[in-house]
């Protein structure tokens, strides 16, 4: 699949698909990480997509919560072929400002390992 942004450019992608958290339709997986190499700034929870100028590329942070030592998350909805159990998920939102507007994009992040990596369309 062929991504367009609306600056016109343009990144192919393979998706593969699994059930995703509910409130996090988006896995940022490590080979797309990798072949974009977006600036991470862990403390404050932001990536950066725009290399040429970080400082008007739209990212802001938002507050997370550390989860409880005793926290687990479950997902194993009908036709599930795994279930996904994590002690360690935080959910935190990524905006992004692409072409004037800002698309907001939560995200799952999990200390957890997944044989199986899933992207869902994005509409940015």
């Amino acid at each position: 699949m062929t991504l367009t942004f609306a600056d016109g450019q343009q990144q192919e992608l393979r998706l593969l698909i699994t059930k995703l958290h509910p409130s996090a339709p988006v896995v940022l997986g490590f080979s797309w990480l990798c072949s974009t190499n977006p600036h991470v700034d862990w403390p404050s929870l932001t990536l950066c997509l725009n290399r040429d100028n970080p400082t008007d590329s739209g990212l802001v942070p938002f507050h997370v919560s550390p989860p409880s030592e005793n926290s687990e998350t479950t997902i194993n909805q009908p036709q599930t072929p795994l279930q996904l159990r994590s002690r360690s998920a935080q959910l935190f939102v990524i905006y992004v400002r692409l072409g004037g507007s800002l698309k907001v994009l939560p995200a799952l992040v999990d200390s957890g390992t997944s044989s199986v990596f899933v992207s869902n369309q994005l509409d940015l």
